[in-house]
């Protein structure tokens, strides 16, 4: 390590800080690495889930999570029963995802057509008005 990225490792400032810690982040274009520092933050773990927002845009997704999350029955104490829902709904989302995703520029060119039948549609219908 350079000196530039353990400025932070001194006896005195762990003694000062005690909940702080320092974290090195990938090397971006720099010859360095970012550092990051936090003072007090609890460290949870990893994400249970992760969720598109543009997923909630797809017919059918809110209805599909509600009856997933509720269909999932299992036994033991409330921080169990909760991991293994979302452990359960993280792997029906994944299956959802390659479903609602598969095939995509097939579909492309497909709404294309259809969107192009529209416009020859309305352009008829435009000058028929017209003449």
């Amino acid at each position: 390590m350079s000196r530039l990225d353990r400025f932070l490792l001194s006896g005195d400032w762990c003694l000062s800080w005690p909940n702080c810690t320092q974290v090195a982040r990938m090397r971006g274009l720099s010859d360095h690495c970012p550092l990051v520092l936090a003072a007090d933050e609890e460290d949870w773990g990893p994400r249970p889930s992760r969720m598109l927002k543009c997923w909630r845009d797809v017919p059918g997704y809110k209805v599909f999570v509600r009856d997933k999350w509720n269909s999932f029955q299992f036994e033991g104490w409330g921080g169990f029963v909760l991991k293994e829902k979302f452990k359960g709904i993280k792997t029906a989302l994944k299956e959802w995802h390659t479903t609602h995703t598969r095939n995509l520029p097939s579909r492309i060119e497909a709404l294309k057509v259809q969107l192009a039948a529209l416009d020859e549609k309305g352009g008829k219908w435009f000058y028929l008005i017209l003449s």
